[in-house]
């Protein structure tokens, strides 16, 4: 849950790469340590009643370590573009989350995953409508899109705010207080407007996608 927070609103506006270079920094590092919690007997991870959870992440990753081998691109292949460093260790540090994830979360992590979604993502559109208005604090990046938020792109920042408002949507229908709803719902329109104001539509579709299932 700390590297999903960290990964989201870490950025360090000195770095040439002020956002992927520390988002990525985070994912390696948790990924180590994922794979070395993996490791311990009791997770199971190995067993053979647990195949149908490992093997479909092993095989894409499988896969893709024989194109990156295989194709003349090979820095792209396992390092991806300048921006948008989703190559092959990407994929390697994040089939570890997930993989940690599967054999760690339970009913009570999940709803602090939720909790964790739904204020990163007010958090993000905060910033993105500020960025929208012509306030950046940390002036970390000159795109020339309206809102990047902390992620260093819109439709990086679009798709997130999408994921994050359906935890936000979901709180919404599990808390009781009225007054509370209220507060949550508006904060949902906002949130939804600076989606829309990202000139990305991303995220609209995710949120409605979510949404309706």
């Amino acid at each position: 849950l700390s590297a999903i927070a960290l990964m989201v609103l870490l950025i360090v506006p000195t770095f040439n790469d002020s956002t992927n270079i520390p988002k990525y920094s985070v994912l390696f590092f948790a990924a180590a340590l994922g794979a070395s919690v993996l490791s311990i007997p009791k997770f199971g991870l190995l067993e053979k009643k647990n195949w149908k959870t490992w093997a479909p992440p092993v095989l894409f990753l499988s896969i893709m370590l024989i194109i990156a081998l295989i194709t003349d691109l090979k820095y792209t292949a396992f390092f991806g573009n300048y921006g948008r460093n989703n190559g092959w260790f990407q994929y390697l540090g994040l089939t570890a989350l997930f993989l940690l994830t599967a054999f760690s979360f339970n009913f009570v992590t999940l709803i602090k995953l939720y909790n964790l979604l739904a204020a990163l993502g007010v958090i993000v559109a905060f910033y993105g409508f500020l960025q929208y208005q012509g306030i950046d604090f940390l002036d970390y990046a000159d795109t020339g899109l309206p809102v990047i938020a902390t992620l260093g792109n819109s439709n990086f920042a679009s798709s997130f705010m999408g994921f994050a408002a359906i935890a936000l949507l979901w709180k919404i229908t599990d808390i009781k207080s009225i007054a509370l709803k209220d507060v949550l719902a508006i904060t949902l329109v906002g949130q939804t407007y600076v989606i829309y104001i990202s000139q990305s539509s991303q995220g609209l579709f995710i949120l409605l996608i979510g949404g309706l299932t």
